[in-house]
Formats: C-alpha cells, structure tokens, sequence
C-alpha cells in the first residue's frame, strides 16, 4: 500500500470515527480541532449546527446566495477564533451569534450593491421587505438575539439547534422543569414583541415557527465550506471580506468593554469604601442604556436647499414595479454627512458639507428618533456604465463615453491611487473576479466605475468583455459553438464562439435572428451571453 493510498484510508477511518458520533461532545469536538486542527472534527461540529446557521442567514437574507457567503463566512470565523469560544460545550449558541451578526454585515453590503445599481437603472426587487412571511421571519431573530440570555440559550438549544430539552437541560446545568419553563416564558416574550409589530401570535405559534426553521444544508455547500477551512479551497474575496470585516466588529467590541470594566472595578472599590456610588443610584440595575436611533431612508439625491435646510430624495417604493416618488427631508442644523469615498473599510470616511450633495449621489439618511430631521448622511457616488474611449496611464486618468440625458457623454476621471481593476465575466455568483490592471483596458473595454461623491474620481473599475452585434447564422449545440454574420469595416464576415458554461442565452436563439453575443473578457473566442433582438 504506497503512502498516499495509505494516508487516505486513514483520513477514511478518522472522519467515521467522528462524523454522526453522538457521544462526542461539541467542547470535544472544539478541543480535538483547537488541538491538531483534526479537520473531521470540524466536519462534524458543521454537519451539527449547519442547518441552524443556514437557518439564521436565511432569515436575514432573502438572497440564498448572500445566505451561503454568510453561512460559509461563520465557519470560516469558527476556524479563526476556536480557541476563545467559551464555554465549549455550548459552541452552537456562540454560533448562533456570529451567523447573525454575520448576516447582518452581509445585508448591509447587499443594501449598497443594491443602491448603486439604482443609479444606474438596474433597480431590483428586494424580496426580503416584501411579504408578511418574509418580514415576520426577519423579525425573529432580530427579536431572540433582544431575549435576556437565559431565554435566548434555551431557545438556541432546543428550538434552532434541535436539540431535546434533556440534553439542552444538561448542557446548561439546570433541571429539565427549569429549561421548560424558561422556554415558555421566552416564547411568550417573543410574541408579546411580535404583537408589536402587527404579527399577532400566540406563543404556540411561535413554537411551530422556530420549528421549521432550520434548513437542510447543501451537500455542495458543506464540501465547499470544509475545503475552505481547510486551506484547500479557495476562498472569494466577498466571503474573505464579510470574515475580516465580522472579525473587526469583534474586535472592537472587545475593546468598548475595557473602559466599562475599569468603571465597574472603580465602582467596587468605590462600594468597598462605603461610599455609595452615584451612577449605581442613577442605574440601580447596572446596566447602560442604549442610545436610541432613528429609521433611516435610502435614495438618490434630487435637490437640496440650504437656505431651507431640506433634502429631496428619490425614493424606491415599488421595487417589482420600479416606481419612486420623491421624499423631502428637513436637515438638522448639525446634520452630519459621511462621504464614503474610502476604499477600505478601515480607513476614515471623510466628513463633506450639505454642499457635496448633488443630484444623483446615493445617501442612506439617518433620521431623528421622532422621524423629523435628518440627523446623518451617508454619501455615495453613483456608479457610471459605458465605453473606454481613453486612458492615459502616465496622469493615471480614464475616459468614457455613454449615453447620458442629452446624448452621448464623455467623462474623464483620476484613478485614486490603490483603486482596483476587476475583470469578470459574471457567469456564476461566488466566483472572485480576477485583480488586473490598466494595460487590460483598452478603447472600445465596457466598464462600469464606482466614483467619488463629487464625480472626478475613479475608485473601482469593472472591466466587461465587449460584444459584437449581428444576425445568427447557426447554433450547434453538439459543438457548444456558435456563428454570426457581422459588418466590420464595410464588409461581412462571420465569426464563430465557444459557448460557456453557465452562458446566458436566449431561448429565441435562432437562425436569422437579430443578435448580441457578449464576449468573455478573458477569451475573445467564447460567447458568455447572447441576447435575442425582437422586431
């Protein structure tokens, strides 16, 4: 028996042992993996609470591909901080956090996808805001992570993990009839709370609505996400970006809680003394209260007035109909505006002026807790789609030409340093887009172009594959290959493509009809999309 062969018999034996043993232990499990990052180990503690942590992203995103990046980006956290998790024992309900702070972090970022793509015409339904059943399952766990924590174990326990009340009882250390009554009481709770938000539930319906919602990960996605962990599979820059920025939030959380420990130890010493201790007599219950804010509306920026101090912003209301409306806002007189020009998310966003603000910037505007002022705006610049007509590489400049109100357009930019260029064909959602560079833009490249709040700086290009435009002589789908007759330079020719993988292609695809094939930016020979036009 060589080696290898002998290696992966051996690799067989170990994940047997482990997988679908019960009389492992979750802290077991965790140690085994702390120890010599036994990967089996952590196949089984993701084959466990998979289907809880699928659960939680589902609920939060309505988007399941956003769902699988978060859920993978929670084990891939699991990885980086196993060794902090305390208790063991109870790894699911830590799990449980990070997948929805994880999800959390990930709706935001879909949230700005979603706002520059408005600007420039791609508007889209958010499906997670529309339906009772759908807001009512983003509700729930927003809800459980508010339950003080020995509701929102018991709940984690026994209703998101699927665990019976005895085991949950024996991991918590307290009597069955304890663990049971507290479940009550936490269901009660939750719909006392949902009542305030127009869903009228008994708490038995809130039972069954924990019930179902844990969701039967993917065999793919379990494979895909054990290689990751493993170093073995490559992790996309979005799924990388979701764990740093996650992990960062941690981080910084820990850090808030230093101050709050040395006041509590100042306190005791305080009490110690015998001298009473003012905020105590202020808080007798100790704890900080939460700084209350406001709802915030998202839209583009039609006019403001300074001398009126208001806000006009254009509004999406019918997201599957694509209707807007405008919405004016009054501006507080110390409104704050947030220029998101960074290209990190760890560097310091610039503060602007009311003055920043023009027509079409993106802004995410913070409203008081009565909704009557803006108190804080997050200023974006709109993304800008067309055709590279120039770059200059020696003053770092690019310019484009597209179709704007009044006709055909040019606008050059500076390209920030440390700006990226990424080249994606765009076939399938989790593939990372390749990191190039100018000399892969050249006259003629579509592109789209995330800019700076005042319009003259470049701070992301998107390089597309061009397309041609023509009539399609012939598909084979034998040879995946496909012919169109094009006019280039007064004379006909034809030009034959591969057809990708996962290419989009319209079911109208025909001979004889009017088409657009878009080209793959990687390989001019492959057709990456074909677009039938009707008469």
């Amino acid at each position: 028996m060589t080696a290898v062969r002998a290696n992966a018999v051996l690799d067989c034996v170990r994940r047997t042992a482990y997988l679908g043993n019960g009389e492992l232990g979750d802290a077991q499990l965790l140690d085994d993996f702390i120890a010599c990052r036994e990967e089996a180990a952590f196949a089984e503690l993701l084959r466990r609470h998979g289907p809880m942590v699928l659960g939680v992203c589902r609920r939060v995103l309505a988007n399941p591909h956003d769902a699988e990046d978060a859920f993978q980006a929670t084990f891939l956290i699991l990885v980086r901080k196993a060794a902090t998790i305390q208790p063991r024992h109870l790894v699911c309900r830590w799990l449980y956090g990070v997948a929805y702070r994880t999800a959390l972090k990930a709706r935001q970022a879909a949230r700005r996808r979603r706002e520059r793509e408005q600007i420039v015409g791609q508007m889209r339904s958010c499906q997670s805001e529309v339906g009772e059943s759908v807001e009512l399952r983003a509700l729930l766990d927003r809800e459980i992570t508010r339950l003080p924590e020995k509701y929102r174990s018991a709940v984690i326990l026994c209703e998101l993990d699927g665990l019976s009340r005895k085991e949950a009882a024996r991991l918590l250390g307290l009597p069955e009839g304890t663990l049971s009554s507290r479940l009550a009481a936490a269901r009660n709770r939750l719909a006392r709370r949902f009542s305030r938000h127009g869903c009228l539930l008994s708490a038995g319906a809130v039972s069954l609505l924990l019930a179902r919602e844990a969701h039967a990960v993917p065999v793919s996605l379990l494979k895909s996400t054990e290689q990751m962990a493993a170093a073995s599979g490559l992790v996309p820059p979005h799924v990388l970006t979701l764990v740093e920025g996650v992990l960062t939030t941690m981080w910084l959380s820990k850090l808030k809680m230093v101050p709050v420990l040395l006041l509590a130890i100042a306190a005791l010493s305080v009490g110690l003394s015998g001298r009473p201790d003012p905020a105590q007599a202020a808080n007798p219950e100790g704890q900080k209260e939460k700084k209350e804010l406001g709802p915030i509306v998202h839209g583009t920026v039609s006019a403001t007035d300074a001398n009126k101090g208001t806000l006009t912003l254009t509004v999406l209301v019918a997201p599957d109909k694509k209707q807007t409306e405008q919405k004016a806002l009054m501006l507080s007189p110390d409104v704050k505006i947030v220029l998101a020009d960074s290209l990190t998310k760890t560097e310091t966003p610039a503060i602007g002026k009311v003055a920043d603000l023009i027509a079409g910037t993106i802004v995410a505007a913070r409203l008081s807790v009565d909704g009557k002022q803006v108190v804080e705006v997050h200023a974006s610049g709109p993304g800008v789609q067309g055709m590279v007509k120039s770059v200059d590489a020696a003053s770092n400049a690019i310019t484009i030409s597209f179709k704007g109100k009044d006709g055909p357009t040019d606008q050059t930019l500076h390209i920030v340093k440390g700006a990226k260029v990424l080249l994606s064909d765009g076939l399938t959602k989790g593939t990372a887009p390749k990191e190039g560079s100018l000399s892969d833009i050249s006259e003629g490249t579509p592109v789209s172009i995330r800019q700076s709040v005042d319009r003259k700086l470049a701070l992301q290009i998107d390089v597309h594959g061009k397309s041609v435009h023509g009539t399609l002589k012939g598909l084979d789908t034998g040879s995946n290959t496909l012919t169109v007759t094009v006019k280039e330079d007064a004379q006909i020719v034809e030009k034959t493509f591969t057809i990708a993988k996962d290419a989009r292609v319209d079911s109208g695809a025909v001979a004889g009809k009017t088409v657009t094939v878009q080209i793959s930016v990687f390989d001019k020979t492959v057709a990456t999309g074909v677009h039938v036009h009707e008469k």
